[in-house]
């Protein structure tokens, strides 16, 4: 066992790290994934002291560590950064994998924030934001399936945000949408490329003390961009919408009111919100059925849903499903529902531990209320020579 002070720890132990094959441990997002993201649970410590590592190496002699104990030691050396730093992880929540902290395996950097990454799928990559660590800066991250690791792009344009971002695809571009670092005021960019994004505006004059959450509905045929957030000094919930990216809506207030952001998801005319309550643990669900523009009465969920943080729900594969963090365990817990009203049993994302809020995104939401589709079966009929493949049925 070797001492090292906190300084020397982190360059040599993360460096270390970074340069043996910590990629294999990197978040891979696929097809039909349900992707949640969210901030590490460790619990934050002092800096200034000296700890003790005990690095556990293979046996092959060349002193490289095991995949498990780097793991734990760049959790550890992110704990001891500052109170409320956390590594970040994406993973699938369907399944009950250890997720692995995310990295920059280009520039060897760690993600760290203390608040969930969003993700979304755009133009043939993922795309990942988070508010950085101490800084604040609004970061993006991008993975190309070519080669296999995440990449930051650095920070989206000179944007800061003290919260969670949330990103969408709506008109062929990539949106993204938060709270100021220092003020209430929320902003909305966007980029045809993601790497080049048009200067944030104000959403018109609109506050929050917590960053606003997108999805995109479809009504009448027509692609709207919602937007929900609480308010800045209240705790009052209310969504808005835009068209064409530029021009929002008068905000609707909705009757209930949270403590935390709430979250959304879309599906065709379906629009659902999720949030905690003002004042209890509870967690509520609320329809639209016309796009986010009238809203029903909101349903609770029973005591074995609760959450001191705001919940995040995401359409996958015909179904809409919803995930919170424990109150005392900090677990991560995950349930599913085919009506938005009657819901699974609530089960742990394996031992994946969560410090507050999450995020939820899926690549393949489906159509909501029926079952997941069958592909039709094919015959080939040769057509002079040529083979002409058409749909048979069962009958």
């Amino acid at each position: 066992m070797k001492k090292y002070s906190f300084k020397s720890k982190l360059l040599l132990s993360l460096s270390g790290l970074l340069m043996s094959g910590m990629a294999s441990a990197n978040f891979h997002p696929s097809d039909n994934q349900l992707i949640v993201g969210y901030a590490g649970s460790g619990v934050a410590k002092e800096a200034n002291y000296s700890i003790s590592v005990e690095m556990s190496c293979s046996s092959d002699g060349q002193g490289n560590c095991d995949t498990s104990t780097k793991i734990d030691i760049l959790e550890l050396i992110m704990e001891q950064l500052n109170p409320k730093t956390y590594s970040l992880y994406l993973g699938n929540l369907q399944s009950n994998a250890g997720d692995a902290p995310l990295i920059d395996m280009y520039q060897r950097e760690p993600m760290v924030s203390s608040t969930a990454i969003s993700t979304v799928y755009f133009n043939g990559s993922y795309y990942a934001a988070f508010s950085e660590a101490e800084s604040k800066k609004l970061k993006l991250a991008r993975y190309t399936r070519g080669n296999g690791s995440w990449r930051l792009l650095g920070q989206i344009n000179s944007h800061k945000t003290s919260d969670k971002p949330s990103l969408a695809v709506f008109n062929g571009r990539l949106y993204i949408a938060f709270k100021g670092s220092s003020s209430n005021k929320i902003y909305i960019s966007s980029t045809s490329n993601g790497t080049s994004w048009v200067p944030a505006k104000q959403i018109r004059s609109y506050q929050s003390s917590k960053s606003p959450t997108l999805a995109v509905a479809n009504v009448g045929g027509n692609d709207r961009l919602v937007a929900a957030f609480r308010g800045s000094s209240s705790k009052k919930l209310y969504i808005t919408g835009t068209y064409d990216g530029d021009n929002w809506s008068s905000a609707i207030k909705l009757s209930d009111q949270s403590s935390n952001a709430p979250y959304i998801a879309a599906n065709g005319k379906y629009v659902y919100i999720a949030y905690k309550g003002a004042s209890t643990n509870n967690i509520y669900i609320q329809r639209s059925i016309n796009g986010g523009f009238n809203w029903e009465k909101a349903k609770k969920l029973s005591s074995a849903y609760r959450s001191n943080r705001g919940p995040a729900i995401a359409f996958h594969n015909n179904a809409l499903h919803l995930t919170f963090k424990g109150i005392s365990s900090n677990r991560i817990y995950r349930a599913t529902s085919t009506d938005g009203a009657n819901w699974s049993n609530a089960t742990t994302m394996g031992s994946n531990k969560t410090s507050g809020s999450l995020t939820l995104w899926s690549n393949t939401p489906g159509v909501f209320g029926q079952a997941p589709s069958v592909p039709p079966k094919k015959i080939c009929v040769r057509v002079r020579g040529r083979c002409v493949w058409r749909e048979v049925s069962d009958e």
